[in-house]
């Protein structure tokens, strides 16, 4: 039986609340969640959620034998996925 090789890739999940729902109290937020490690953040704007994904997913690996922990090769690369139904369109900074 062969072991499954490392991954090279942490997949996030962005979903988008407008506030309008009672318990966000007014407030709108990005929220990303991880599927390969236990990371989860939030922010105001998308600009700001990006910087908190990668210091959180550089923080959680930090120090840690990623193939042996997570079966993700050292440095893996982020990929976003979010439903844009409900998101407002933004210009994003470079």
């Amino acid at each position: 039986m062969n072991p499954q090789s490392p991954g090279d890739t942490i997949h996030v999940h962005v979903e988008y609340f407008d506030g309008s729902d009672k318990e966000d109290e007014g407030v709108a937020r990005y929220i990303a969640s991880c599927d390969e490690i236990s990371v989860i953040t939030d922010a105001a704007t998308f600009d700001e959620l990006l910087t908190n994904i990668r210091e959180a997913v550089a923080l959680h690996l930090s120090n840690e034998d990623t193939v042996s922990a997570y079966n993700l090769l050292p440095n893996p690369r982020i990929v976003l996925m979010m439903d844009l139904e409900d998101a407002p369109v933004t210009t994003l900074k470079r």
